[in-house]
Parts: C-alpha cells; sequence; structure tokens
C-alpha cells in the first residue's frame, strides 16, 4: 500500500503521544452557578460532565451532543 506524503502528514499529526496530553481540569460551571442557594453543587456533576467531554476532543457534532446533554 502506498500513501501519498499529504495523507502520511495528516495521520501522523493526528496522533497523539501521552507526553502531550494534559491533565483534565474543570472550573465548574464557568460563568454560570454550580447550584442554588440551598444545593450549592446541584448542577456541578454535569458542567464536570460537559467539561470532560470537551477535554477529550473529537468532532463538532461530538462537542454539540455534549451541549445537547448538558441542556
Amino acid at each position: 500500500m502506498r500513501f501519498s506524503p499529504i495523507v502520511l502528514l495528516v495521520i501522523l499529526s493526528n496522533t497523539a503521544n501521552a507526553e502531550n496530553i494534559k491533565p483534565f481540569t474543570s472550573d465548574g460551571c464557568s460563568a454560570f452557578p454550580d447550584g442554588t442557594t440551598k444545593d450549592k453543587k446541584l448542577w456541578l456533576a454535569c458542567c464536570k460532565a460537559h467539561d470532560y467531554a470537551y477535554w477529550q476532543g473529537g468532532t463538532y457534532w461530538q462537542r454539540l451532543e455534549a451541549d445537547k446533554a448538558l441542556q
């Protein structure tokens, strides 16, 4: 099988090295409260799950699905 230089470059540029992967962090619900005054962490788990989905990367459509799940 023969690869063109462009195809080979695309394949190699999309591979991740463990040294380059940043650890997962979350700032909670960013510009939105993490919960209510009675339950200060009511939505925090949802926001962390959304942050995790974005941290993993993925396509536009995968990020859109993460946004819909957060809604």
